[in-house]
């Protein structure tokens, strides 16, 4: 939501992805801000999203359809073949949580990483009044059964986390391997589940 923008999560997000890049870890990331407030998004909003993200312009996902209104039509504009950044203002979605429009679907995470079999998917998951490793521990159960073969990790700071998903286990395994060791995430939380 355009009220929360500019946060400290959308610092954190841009370290981390920034990081990620540097590293050799993304491979042609484009970033989705999935807007659910996509009426108040001006292209100085998303000058703004793109400067704190530390991201170019072109990696960003500006759509045409509403998130919010038109979720089919949303998720058919994307075509972008290599590795994505999904930015909901939640996370991902294991009950009957409202807003829809705050959270990315499990079976919308499967659609991604079916797209191409290399691709890493990155979610951006906060905690809403649960602790952060439980409702890791649900996303990964949740996704593990609409989604076999699948690898994921994530990297869990505070009341947020950076959750990976991919086909290759490889990818996954370097990921995870980078934020064990990185002395800038060596404080927090990584752990990796393959499902």
């Amino acid at each position: 939501m355009i009220k929360h923008l500019g946060d400290t999560a959308d610092f954190w997000k841009g370290g981390m992805i920034e990081d990620l890049e540097s590293s050799g870890l993304l491979s042609d990331l484009a970033v989705d801000p999935m807007i659910a407030d996509d009426a108040e998004w001006q292209s100085s909003t998303y000058a703004l999203y793109q400067k704190l993200l530390r991201i170019k312009k072109s990696q960003v996902i500006v759509h045409k359809k509403s998130f919010q209104r038109n979720r089919i039509d949303y998720w058919k504009e994307i075509t972008h073949r290599g590795d994505i950044f999904f930015d909901p203002n939640v996370g991902i979605m294991t009950s009957a949580a409202r807003p829809r429009e705050y959270y990315l679907f499990p079976v919308e995470i499967k659609d991604a990483v079916n797209f191409n079999s290399d691709r890493v998917v990155l979610v951006y998951q906060h905690a809403c009044r649960r602790l952060l490793r439980q409702r890791i521990a649900d996303i990964f159960h949740r996704i593990s059964g609409q989604v076999p073969l699948i690898s994921c990790c994530s990297y869990e700071a505070g009341n947020a986390a950076m959750i990976y998903f991919s086909r290759s286990k490889l990818r996954i395994k370097e990921i995870y391997d980078y934020h064990t060791k990185s002395s800038i995430t060596s404080k927090s939380q990584s752990r990796s589940q393959i499902l």
